[in-house]
């Protein structure tokens, strides 16, 4: 049996200047990020790629929580990012485009999501996005690539997923049970865990979390 690590991640002055930085870019880019929001919401009237009946002020909630991920050590380190299950290109896009120097491969295995994530990514004039239709399975993952998700596999799932795969991070967005998942994993596994709600007090941030994970970490 197999152990996995808990430990928690306090917000610390680095990550609050990062977050300071990404609020006040948001600002900045609102719209941009408004036009993404509003696009994202025409087309999933024609296919689910978030929850039917959102609407654009529940969309900009949705778009600060995936900027969390940068939040993570990994990800400054990381220069090609998976964004895996993608879905509606949350977080990947978001993400993508704060930090147009870095490589983003948006993933979902259902192939008309990945047609409204190219769109998306045409209608925002991102050139750092690639978007595959693909079981992350059959993924040509490399050691220092960079894996992330918002809430698309249970943690279990993903190790099983990609147990032959040479990742070593990951960034998940994930709810209060995670610690369920991470107590199920079937390898060592280092996870730390942020509340979001450290950076934002709004209670859409309530009982979320962002997990910093490490694979065969050192003892």
């Amino acid at each position: 049996m197999f152990h996995v690590k808990h430990q928690d991640w306090v917000a610390d002055d680095v990550s609050r200047e990062t977050w300071g930085g990404l609020q006040a870019w948001t600002r900045s880019g609102s719209c941009v990020l408004d036009d993404l929001a509003e696009t994202t919401l025409v087309w999933n009237e024609r296919v689910n790629v978030v929850s039917r009946g959102m609407n654009t002020h529940e969309m900009a909630f949705h778009q600060r929580h995936s900027l969390m991920v940068a939040l993570a050590p990994a990800f400054a380190r990381a220069a090609t990012i998976y964004d895996l299950g993608s879905g509606g290109g949350l977080p990947g896009i978001p993400l993508a485009l704060r930090f147009p120097e870095k490589r983003f491969v948006l993933v979902d295995a259902v192939e008309k999501k990945t047609h409204v994530m190219r769109a998306l990514a045409r209608s925002v004039g991102l050139r750092n996005v690639e978007v595959l239709h693909s079981d992350i399975r059959n993924l040509d993952i490399r050691e220092g690539d960079l894996l992330i998700s918002k809430h698309a596999f249970k943690l279990p799932d993903f190790a099983r997923l990609m147990a032959e795969k040479p990742w070593n991070e990951a960034v998940f967005l994930k709810g209060a049970d995670y610690i369920a998942e991470a107590d199920a994993v079937p390898e060592p596994w280092l996870v730390r865990a942020a509340a979001c709600s450290q950076w934002d007090s709004d209670p859409f941030f309530s009982e979320k979390y962002i997990l910093a994970i490490t694979r065969n970490p050192d003892p």
